[in-house]
Parts: structure tokens; C-alpha cells; sequence
């Protein structure tokens, strides 16, 4: 499913919630206002301030699911993280005044009048109707991968599991019991202010660049080990963006094949990490042709070998002092341990293999006295 499909599908199933949340408030409110039930207004009340939330998620998704662009080249997925993190306070706060309302009402031990028959209706409509809203929420937020539809679902729940406490305690209320709607409020404020803090934490976790739990690293590091041209790897480092991780890694290498092989083997691990595990967007690969864990290439001061121009540079002036000595055809560099080794191509059918070890001699003899030096292969292509 792509953006605009993941956009429609997340604006369509948020609409629908918006209209039934509309259209409860306002029932309740009336019914609340006509038969005597203070709890089902401020039930409706807290039916309608979910209006502004399900308007929140439409401008969310909308933004989370736009494709990449140059400003956000990882795409748009912290936004909803980002909207997770509020609608997480939002169910936090009001858990909060639920809570410092139902306490005052235990201590001060006000009491309801008793409701007429239409608020119990009007209560098992809503449950009936919020209940069915959360599943069909809950599902599409799973199938789109999305914590933001998930969030708002369980903020659906919540709405439910409130109009069940209305219904319990307008029926307590009905035959005298009235400190029960009190104490039932309590313990529905306390679920709702976990299931907030729940999605708050779980959000803050994304945003400060959490990695991957351990089980889902353990698999991935078995994957890129499964490629072939892969001899180890190190340094696997993960971070969500929003409900995606994006992963970088270093693989090692043979020291001595190509480059273009060794850019080949890394595109194919990015390949099989991204095709396997859905939750992966995108994967940097660092192709390193020994264990380099050690070095600590993020510091400026790092002594660094020297690069080919002056590598080359020293080396044709050690070459230009040998007698009778062929043009250079190709000169090959070889990082290894901290030094490098040097592979010289000729093209000569009359040298025989005496004179090559003579100028490897000579020539090793003289690039010792650099600090970059490893050690020098000569190579006649038509020997």
C-alpha cells in the first residue's frame, strides 16, 4: 500500500470516528440534560472534546504519510510520533481531572438524582458504538502500521469504558448506591492515565532515537552474516522514525576484490534486510575491508593514511630510479592494518621473474622509509 492509499485509508477510518463522536455528544448531552444524569452530559462533553482529537489525527496523518521530500528525506513518520506524543498527554490530563473530580465527589459525598430510563439507552448505544469504533480503529491502525490510529483507538476505549462507569453508576444511583459511580470513576481514571503514559513513553522513546529491541537486532544480524562476501560485521546501529527503523551497519569484506563487488555485496545486504523485515525503511551500509571496530573514525584528530595523489606521487619517483625499468601500467593500493600494500602492473613479455624481484626489492627497500608503507608486489601481466 503506498502514501496516498496509507493517507485515505487512515483520513477515512478518523472521519468516521469524528461523525459517531458528533453524534453521541450531542445525544448525550440532551438526554443527560432532560432525565436527570449530570454524568452522561459530562460524558457527552467528553464525547465532543473528542472531536478535537480525531481533527488532530486527519492533520497528522495527512502530514505523516506524505512521501519524502528534500527537507524530510526519511519521509514524514516523526510527525506522527510527534502526534502520538500529545494525544498520549491529552488522555494523560483528562485521566487527570476525571480522577480530581471523582475524589472530590467521594470526600465531599455529593450524590446524583436519580436518572430516568432513556440515559441507560443512551448509555448501551454509546458503549455499542464506541466499542465497534475501537476494533475497526485498532485494525486499520495494525494494518497501516500506524501508533497515531492505535492511540486514537484506545482513546475510543476510553470514551467506552466511561459511559460503562455513567451506566453502572446511574444504575447504583437508581437504587440509592450512590458512592459506587464515585469509586467505579477511580478506577476507570487510573486505566485511562496508564494507557496514556503508556503511549507517551513508548513515543519519547522513538524520538530520542531508541534502537530495536535485542531479539529483533539478534535476527538482523544473522540476515546480513546469510550474504554471501560477507565475512563478519560490526557497529549495527538502529533508530525508529516513526512506526519505520533505519539502520546503519558496517560489513566486512575480502581485502581483495574489487570495489564494485564489494559495493555489490553491500546493496545486497540493504536488499535482504529491507525485503525481510517490514519494519525496516532504509539501511546504510559501511563496506570495510578488515575489522576496524576499534578505530575511532568519529574524531577530527584521527591520523589518517595519505590518499592516492601522493601515494602515487612517491611511488613513480621511487620507480623512476630503477635502470631499464617499463612504464607503470596500473597501480593498485591495498589499506591494510594501518599501512598500505602496494601492487605494481606491467606489461612486458621479456621480463623475467629475476628482475621482478629485483625492482620489488629495490623499490621496498626505498618506500620503507615512509610511514605509509607495507609492503610492494610487482606484476607482469603476460608472465
Amino acid at each position: 500500500m503506498n502514501y496516498e492509499d496509507n493517507k485515505a485509508e487512515a483520513q477515512k477510518v478518523t472521519l468516521i470516528g469524528s461523525a459517531v463522536d458528533l453524534t453521541l455528544g450531542v445525544v448525550k448531552v440532551v438526554i443527560g440534560f432532560f432525565f436527570n444524569s449530570h454524568a452522561l452530559v459530562i460524558d457527552g462533553f467528553h464525547s465532543l472534546t473528542d472531536l478535537v482529537t480525531d481533527f488532530f489525527v486527519v492533520i497528522i496523518t495527512r502530514i505523516s504519510n506524505e512521501k519524502p521530500d528534500d527537507e524530510h528525506p526519511y519521509g514524514h513518520g516523526r510527525f506522527e510520533t510527534l502526534g502520538t506524543v500529545i494525544l498520549g498527554a491529552i488522555l494523560m490530563t483528562t485521566a487527570g481531572a476525571l480522577l480530581f473530580e471523582t475524589i472530590q465527589r467521594l470526600v465531599t459525598g455529593t450524590q446524583s438524582v436519580v436518572p430516568g430510563w432513556p440515559v441507560f439507552i443512551t448509555a448501551i448505544v454509546s458503549i455499542i458504538a464506541k466499542e465497534i469504533i475501537f476494533q475497526y480503529s485498532k485494525r486499520v491502525g495494525e494494518k497501516l502500521n500506524s501508533p497515531l490510529l492505535i492511540a486514537n483507538a484506545w482513546h475510543s476505549r476510553s470514551d467506552a469504558i466511561t459511559t460503562i462507569v455513567v451506566l453502572v453508576g446511574s444504575l447504583f444511583a437508581y437504587f440509592g448506591y450512590f458512592f459506587m459511580d464515585a469509586l467505579a470513576a477511580v478506577i476507570v481514571s487510573i486505566f485511562i492515565g496508564k494507557i496514556g503514559w503508556e503511549f507517551l513513553f513508548n513515543s519519547i522513546k522513538e524520538l530520542v532515537d531508541t534502537s530495536l529491541d535485542s531479539e529483533k537486532v539478534r535476527e538482523i544480524k544473522g540476515e546480513i552474516l546469510r550474504v554471501p562476501g560477507v565475512i563478519s560485521m560490526h557497529d549495527l546501529r538502529s533508530r525508529m522514525h516513526g512506526q519505520k527503523a533505519v539502520l546503519d551497519v558496517n560489513v566486512q569484506v575480502s581485502p581483495h576484490i574489487t570495489v564494485s563487488e564489494g559495493h555489490e555485496i553491500s546493496s545486497w545486504v540493504m536488499k535482504n534486510l529491507i525485503e525481510k523485515f517490514d519494519e525496516i525503511e532504509d539501511v546504510t551500509v559501511h563496506t570495510d575491508v578488515e575489522d576496524d571496530r576499534d578505530e575511532a573514525y568519529m574524531h577530527s584528530d584521527l591520523d589518517l593514511l595519505p590518499l592516492r595523489p601522493t601515494l602515487e606521487e612517491e611511488i613513480r619517483s621511487s620507480w623512476s630510479k630503477l635502470s631499464d625499468a617499463p612504464m607503470l601500467y596500473e597501480i593498485h593500493l591495498h589499506y591494510l592494518g594501518g599501512r598500505v600494500l602496494v601492487d605494481l602492473y606491467l606489461l612486458n613479455s621479456e621480463i623475467n621473474k629475476d628482475q621482478l624481484e629485483s625492482w620489488s626489492s629495490s623499490v621496498r627497500n626505498d618506500l620503507s622509509k615512509t610511514s605509509w608503507f607495507k609492503d610492494v608486489r610487482i606484476w607482469n601481466s603476460f608472465l
